[in-house]
């Protein structure tokens, strides 16, 4: 128990209630049964952070899903442990509070390389410039706790090697693609690459085959053959997978689209895999490669047979042969035979070791030397050449000899009494330089891929309060401390258009002079008191008049009189400059970009970038690191109305839209909903809540709600049937809540479409460090279901999201936190039931007029077809029924569509072989990269409310403040009812801190429950073999270690081997399962102090213990306060032992002693609360007496104590205290725990009277 230094039970609280409290007397003295398991941890799915109450298996599977035998790769402990304690527990039991844990830090997902695709054909939407994307590629990685940086510099000043804590490391450096050599190129029959295009086919018969070529963290070269062809062996999520912490690649499929890549293809729309460039290594360096050649130090080579040659000539082709040193060779089909090796014939002429220089202006220059060319010749070192198409051919490469070195395709050689061996050959320097001749190097050929850099953006400012967008005149005294950032297009006057003023002062804010804001600087509110007393309000910035950072920084600031004043950074603590630069450079010796800030109003993190000569400020809008966000639930898109407005300018309106009660990455595809009888007239229609798996010809409905309106005070209110997201309405659905956008407009609209799902916004804004420009990449391809199929019954198809045209899931995954800012050029197409939206052009349907939603204009839709018409041919039309008269609408049944969530994500950072929940993780002890002043890091971010989740003190985003956030669920008993506790996935060993947490939490904060820790009984990241376990005597050395000393708290050793039927598959688990069963299982049979161990209440079901105990074993775990496991040859395993974890010897040190005074406090509390706020009077104390004598009494009848005594304090002074003071003395009947039998062996004939 925790100590207390306050007599009384009440002790710090004020609110009215029942309070106790319990003083062990033993050392002085010497001489209602229903189990409720709280219990915390990870689950396969289901809503993360609030105890849901499951009463049986099948309950518990709906809201979390079943087993898993899964591991943490590091630790080698079970990931999903709490599963098996709930389907062991409610066998007993319909009582159990779950509370499932999800991340708090997401993860840098690290680079990303996309597969891509186009058309030949120029028609067509996707070309080689504008290419679709079908795929994202990813590498994997981990986390180290001191990764090597850079090695000691004394001249630096680095006095020993640098490492990097926490540092995340990706298996992967580059990925490049190259063509499969198994293929029979060129054959329509087996396409795969194209040699005369160079680019790799798409077809009806091979959706694509490539080879990905992966340069890794080590440097060296790995090889994967893929296809985009299901059926095949290779196919491309066959040989990587999907699962970023599982797989023997270095890279992993993150999205693939692979019912789009079908649906292109038969239609035509692609043909082939698009690449960003063609590349080609040459001695270890990188070259572009066009029209196969590449220029080297400023020549332009051939590449030709897959090799490069320095110095060469050029042979004329005559007649359809050329003559090479007086030998005559044949030119067939443009190519011709040399030496073993086959030459390509360009314009009439063939290159054997040959370097062109191109002729400008009468002028060649080779080497830095330039040379006149006079009637088509050029002399060069004594030699003449001819120029030829305005080029001259050298045989033989110059370079110039500096400082005795020569730099050859980027390797340095050493010149040596005037001679240089390059390549095994012998060059003689002759005026300072050297001619090669024939020098080869090879060529190996790659295409590079649209890429995205692992920039990681951890803002060194601290956050903003929004864009600088009111007057100063504005500003009153709530603003003062308020941050903000000065922008181009917000920070204006609005009716003179000119820039908005701000405050800078140089004295430390004694004066201010009032001049035009800079923008990407940063501002905040100041009150300033004038001479005259009266207080102004400015958006101020301290800068300096002198330099004071060592460099030449200055700003000019031009004031109210147009007059420019210089000014310079402030460095000065608390007097700071801040403000954005607009070159993007990279933290030394990292990825990390510090120069950004965060605004909280949008959530978004704003840089400064230059555009058309102007410094402007812009949010980042795509980043594909950035998925550094805890958890989320899942969400459809918006549902938004009919159509309003104008035939010019349609309007549309926001009403709702949905979200899944269940968080994580798996609530993306746990259900979709459909919108059925969708009446205009009446402003009703149906909820369908729909299995996400089931088929639009046999849909799965869930759940139903019938006639649906959107006028808030109806009984048919679509917040009131279903339940709201913001908790104004109570939850009703098992799967969903919505969020209804309350306006006018909305109360008179039905739903009739949807805005588009997240899918990147590939143009947006991002950081730039010297990036070459990439190919404008469109967003991935979501087809939806827009026709009526005259084969199916109306009632087995929908519009919209549909099985009819295939469902992408990867479109639904989370994509990042830039991917759901709702800016309208990150969506896929929007979807309408009006035809009308899309008129009919020239060549296609395509948006002909304006669409705007809420006064935003989306200007990508698909609608219902146009060719969806009746008899009497008008399109698909929504609206009264005068307008759907004539149309398919004017039949009901096919004004309906559905839509799918997006979104879900976990949170977890997967790169991470265990959770980042033991003691280093905590804010005080974390060592890895975090800027305490911005409050953001790397890995972690500091949570700015920490008090929301349930902290005291300041917290980061690490799983130990996710489980801890878990644990806190529970703190109040008031709110949620427990009598045991338990936290499967965390120990005293590995998580000292978070149990110690727990135990604070059950013994002063709820003091009614038993809290049942796991022992582990491996060290993390051992195998479940004997000889890797803890043994018995280790087990009670970690526990002393632990510093527990707690008899609301008990623990066993060792773990069992389990047979998971569900999954087919042994798992070793903590005997936490059985232990809280047999509590369930003792409480339904006897009563909680019966002690849950033994014979007839210790049953373990499994297979075996991991461990066969010794005696000795055995005595040395019971005497350390550790329970253990008792294996019988016939009647199996038993829990063996009724210790707690307290120290002291006493009564209280056992199980059954704490469940029967948590028991007791249960039962008078209940039997008291209604005695509060009566008269406190001796008729009180009587109705007191009458109350709880009868509940110890019954417990000593049933043989929990031997005898009890109630003293009661009725004086003046309690009373004034507004207190009833009573003590309760107990005497606790012990339990049996040891039988001792002497056998007395006596001669055959002698009395057993005389003994």
């Amino acid at each position: 128990m925790a100590k207390t230094t306050n007599n009384n039970a009440r002790q710090t609280h004020v609110s009215p209630g029942i309070y106790t409290k319990e003083v062990d007397l033993t050392y002085a003295a010497k001489s209602l049964g229903i189990t409720t398991l709280g219990v915390v941890g990870e689950t396969v799915k289901g809503p993360a952070f609030q105890p849901i109450l499951v009463d049986s298996w099948r309950t518990y599977q709906n809201y979390f899903g079943g087993t898993s035998t899964e591991k943490f790769r590091g630790s080698q402990y079970p990931k999903y442990e709490l599963p098996y304690i709930a389907k062991s527990y409610l066998e007993e039991s319909q009582q159990l509070q779950v509370c499932r844990v999800l991340g708090l830090s997401g993860v840098n997902a690290g680079a990303a390389w996309l597969l891509t695709a186009a058309s030949n054909r120029s028609d067509k939407q996707y070309t080689d410039d504008d290419p679709l994307v079908i795929g994202v590629l990813r590498s994997r990685g981990e986390h180290r706790k001191a990764a090597f940086v850079k090695p000691m510099d004394e001249d630096a000043g680095i006095c020993e090697d640098v490492y990097e804590y926490d540092k995340i490391v990706y298996f992967a450096k580059d990925v490049k693609m190259t063509q499969s050599a198994n293929l029979v190129l060129g054959n329509s029959c087996k396409p795969g690459f194209d040699q005369n295009k160079k680019e790799f086919t798409m077809d009806v018969l091979n959706y694509g085959t490539f080879t990905l070529v992966v340069t890794t963290n080590e440097d060296e070269e790995k090889k994967y053959s893929v296809t985009l062809n299901p059926s095949d062996k290779n196919y491309i999520l066959n040989v990587l997978g999907t699962d970023p912490s599982k797989g023997d690649s270095e890279i992993y499929v993150e999205e693939l689209y692979d019912v789009a890549i079908q649906q292109l293809i038969e239609r035509d729309e692609i043909d082939h895999i698009a690449v960003a460039k063609e590349v080609a290594i040459i001695n270890n360096k990188e070259y572009t490669v066009v029209d196969g050649k590449v220029t080297i130090d400023g020549t332009v080579y051939t590449i030709v047979n897959g090799k490069v040659t320095i110095g060469g000539a050029v042979y004329t082709v005559v007649n359809g042969k050329v003559t090479i040193d007086g030998t005559e060779y044949a030119v067939k089909d443009g190519k011709v035979t040399i030496g073993g090796y086959v030459y390509t014939v360009v314009d009439g002429k063939v290159t054997i070791d040959g370097t062109e220089y191109p002729v400008i202006e009468n002028k060649v220059t080779i080497d830095g030397t330039e040379y006149a060319v006079k009637n088509d010749k050029v002399t060069i070192d004594g030699t003449v050449y001819t120029v030829v198409d305005g080029k001259v051919t050298i045989v033989g490469a110059v370079y110039t000899v500096v400082n005795d070195k020569v730099t050859i395709v980027g390797t340095e050689y050493t010149v040596k009494d005037g001679k240089v061996t390059i390549g095994g050959t012998e060059y003689t320097v002759k005026d300072g330089k050297v001619t090669i001749v024939g020098l080869q190097y090879p060529a190996a050929n790659y295409y590079r891929l649209v890429s995205y850099r692992d920039i990681k953006i951890v803002p060194s400012h601290k956050p903003v309060y929004d864009l600088l967008v009111e007057d100063e005149s504005m500003l009153t005294r709530r603003y003062v401390g308020r941050r903000y950032l000065y922008s181009s297009e917000f920070s204006v006057n609005e009716n003179s258009g000119k820039a908005l003023k701000v405050h800078v002062s140089s004295d430390k804010g004694k004066s201010w002079t009032a001049v035009e804001g800079i923008v990407g600087h940063i501002y905040t509110v100041v009150p300033f008191t004038k001479a005259d007393g009266s207080r102004e309000y400015y958006y101020g910035e301290y800068v300096s008049d002198k330099i004071t950072d060592g460099k030449d920084t200055t700003f000019t600031y031009v004031n109210i009189d147009n007059e420019k004043k210089v000014f310079y950074p402030s460095v000065e603590k608390n007097f700071e400059t801040e403000w954005l630069k607009t070159e993007h450079k990279l933290t030394e010796g990292t990825q990390v970009f510090e120069d950004a800030v965060e605004v909280l109003s949008d959530n978004l993190t704003y840089i400064a970038t230059v555009d058309e000569s102007k410094t402007v400020v812009k949010p980042v809008t795509l980043d594909f690191n950035n998925y550094k966000e805890a958890y989320r639930y899942a969400s459809t898109p918006w549902i938004v109305s009919e159509m309003k407005g104008s035939a010019e300018n349609v309007e549309l309106t926001k009403l709702f839209r949905f979200h899944t009660i269940s968080d994580g990455s798996a609530s993306n595809t746990e259900v979709k909903v459909s919108l059925a009888n969708i009446d205009p007239e009446k402003g009703t229609f149906d909820v369908l809540v729909r299995s996400f798996y089931d088929t639009d010809g046999a849909p799965v409905v869930l759940e139903r709600y019938s006639q649906c309106n959107l006028i808030p005070g109806s009984s048919n209110y679509i917040a009131y049937k279903i339940g709201s997201t913001n908790e104004d309405y109570e939850t009703r659905s098992n799967y969903i809540t919505v969020e209804v956008n309350e306006t006018d407009k909305t109360k008179v609209s039905v739903p009739a479409g949807f805005l588009g799902y997240p899918v990147r916004c590939f143009d947006g804004a991002m950081v730039n460090i010297g990036d070459e420009k990439q190919p404008n990449v469109q967003s991935p391809y979501f087809q939806y279901n827009t026709n009526v199929d005259e084969e199916i019954r109306i009632n087995k198809q929908y519009f919209g999201i549909s099985d009819l045209t295939g469902i992408d899931e990867d479109i639904l995954r989370y994509k990042g936190v830039e991917a759901y800012n709702e800016l309208p050029e990150g969506l896929s197409p929007c979807f309408h039931l009006d035809s009308r939206i899309l008129e009919r052009g020239e060549k296609s349907e395509k948006l002909q007029q304006t669409v705007t939603v809420d006064g935003i204009v989306y200007d990508n839709w698909v609608t219902v077809g146009k060719s969806n018409v009746t008899d009497y041919g008008i399109e698909p039309r929504l609206g009264d029924e005068g307008t759907m008269v004539g149309t398919i609408y004017e039949d009901k049944r096919y004004r309906k569509f559905t839509v799918a969530f997006y979104g879900g994500w976990d949170g977890w950072d997967y790169f991470r072989e265990q959770r980042s929940n033991d003691d280093s993780f905590t804010y005080n002890k974390y060592r890895g990269s975090l800027n305490r002043i911005s409050g953001e890091g790397v890995s972690f971010s500091v949570i700015r409310n920490p008090e929301a989740y349930g902290f005291d003190n300041k917290a980061i985003t690490s799983d130990y403040y996710a489980y801890l956030h878990g644990i806190r669920q529970f703190a109040n008993p008031k709110s949620i009812d427990i009598n045991v506790f338990a936290t499967p996935g965390i120990d005293y060993v590995n998580n000292k801190s978070l149990v110690g947490e727990a135990i604070e939490m059950i013994e002063t904060e709820r003091a009614d429950s038993v809290y049942v820790i796991t022992t582990p009984d491996k060290p993390s990241g051992a195998g479940d073999g004997v000889a890797e376990m803890y043994t018995p005597y280790d087990a009670v050395a970690n526990l002393e270690d632990s510093e527990i000393d707690s008899n609301y708290a008990c623990t066993y050793y060792p773990w069992v081997k389990y047979f998971d039927q569900d999954n087919s598959q042994y798992i070793y688990l903590p005997v936490t399962k059985d232990i809280v069963r047999n509590f369930a299982m003792t409480d339904n049979t006897t009563y909680p102090w019966f002690a849950a161990a033994g014979w007839n209440r210790g049953t373990v079901y499994g297979v075996k213990s991991k461990r066969n105990l010794k005696l000795a074993e055995q005595d040395a775990l019971y005497d350390g306060r550790i329970n253990f496991i008792n294996s019988f040859p016939d009647e199996g395993m038993k829990l063996w032992g009724d210790k707690n974890l307290q120290e002291r010897e006493s009564q209280m040190n056992r199980i059954s002693k704490r469940r029967l005074l948590v028991h007791i406090r249960k039962l008078l509390a209940v039997a008291c609360v209604g005695l509060l706020f009566d008269p406190n009077d001796n008729s009180t104390v009587k109705t007191f007496k009458s109350a709880v004598e009868p509940i110890l009494q019954d417990i000593v009848k049933k043989r929990g104590l031997t005898d009890f005594r109630i003293e009661i304090d009725d004086s003046q002074e309690a009373r004034d205290r507004l207190e009833l003071p009573a003590k309760i003395y107990l005497k606790l009947l012990p339990s049996l725990e040891y039988i001792t039998i002497d056998f007395i062996i006596s001669p055959s004939g002698v009395s057993f009277d005389n003994i």
